[in-house]
Parts: C-alpha cells; sequence; structure tokens
C-alpha cells in the first residue's frame, strides 16, 4: 500500500468525501500492512470524527515504542462547541463496541482527552494543537494524515 491509498470502506465519512491516509514521512508500507492493520483497527474513531467534521485528524502508532497506549488520534475542532461535539462523537463510537472511555479535560477549551485503553483520542483547539505539538513529540514514530479527499 502507498501513501495516499484509501483506508477502505470503513473510512468514507460522507458521500462528498472520502477519508484517505497519507504518510507525513513518505514511509511506503510494502505491501506488509504493518502500520495499518494497526491503525485500520481503530478507524470507527476517524468515520466518527471526520463525519463531525474533525479537522487535520492524524493517528500515531505508538505500539512499539512501549508506551501506555497503542495508538494516539488527534483532532482539531474550531470552537468550544464543536469540541464537546467531537468529545461525544469518539465516546459514542467507543461504547458502542463496548469499550470503557474516561474523559479528562471536559471543561477546557484547548485540549480534552478521552483514554479507551490501548487507544487515546486528543482533541484540540487550533490554539491547544498549535501551542502542544504533539505530533513533535512522538517525532521518531510514523504520523499518519487522515484526510478528506474530493
Amino acid at each position: 500500500m502507498t501513501p495516499g491509498t484509501a483506508l477502505g470502506s470503513g473510512c468514507g465519512a460522507s458521500a462528498a468525501a472520502a477519508l484517505y491516509l497519507e504518510f507525513y514521512s513518505g514511509f511506503d508500507l510494502g505491501g506488509n500492512g504493518l502500520y495499518m492493520t494497526t491503525l485500520a483497527e481503530y478507524s470507527y474513531v476517524c468515520d466518527a470524527l471526520a463525519d463531525k467534521k474533525g479537522q487535520e485528524i492524524v493517528g500515531i502508532d505508538l505500539g512499539g515504542i512501549g508506551s501506555l497506549v497503542d495508538v494516539f488520534i488527534l483532532v482539531t475542532g474550531n470552537s468550544e462547541v464543536h469540541m464537546k461535539t467531537l468529545v461525544d462523537a469518539a465516546r459514542e463510537s467507543f461504547e458502542r463496541r463496548g469499550r470503557t472511555v474516561r474523559i479528562e479535560g471536559e471543561n477546557s477549551s484547548n485540549w480534552r482527552l478521552l483514554d479507551a485503553g490501548d487507544i487515546a483520542v486528543h482533541v484540540f483547539s487550533k490554539k491547544g494543537r498549535d501551542f502542544y505539538k504533539i505530533e513533535k513529540l512522538w517525532g521518531d514514530v510514523e504520523i499518519l494524515s487522515y484526510e478528506y479527499k474530493d
């Protein structure tokens, strides 16, 4: 699989747009699906966030580095109301699969965190995303960006 390839039928977020996978680093999976398999397992969260117009959806596969979680999903909301909508959408997507979710920072205007065990969803404001720069903290792992394509 190469950069720009669709994640599959489970990641189309709306009729007008398909959710595609792009690699910041230009990493080629070479057909082994190592990262794809891990992140595709959580495509339902990306769908839920994209359906609510989440911006800059990014997946970070942390499974191989001894982290407390295997995957981070990062998303940006354009207002506090939008951030709440994104948190609710992610929470509901986890609960539909019987997963327990703990939410931190529910009243924060910059960063809210959903912890579902092996996956953590970070919902940022634009200001919070620019300030915390989570992608830069994990610069030694593959960062996968989900973007709408027409």
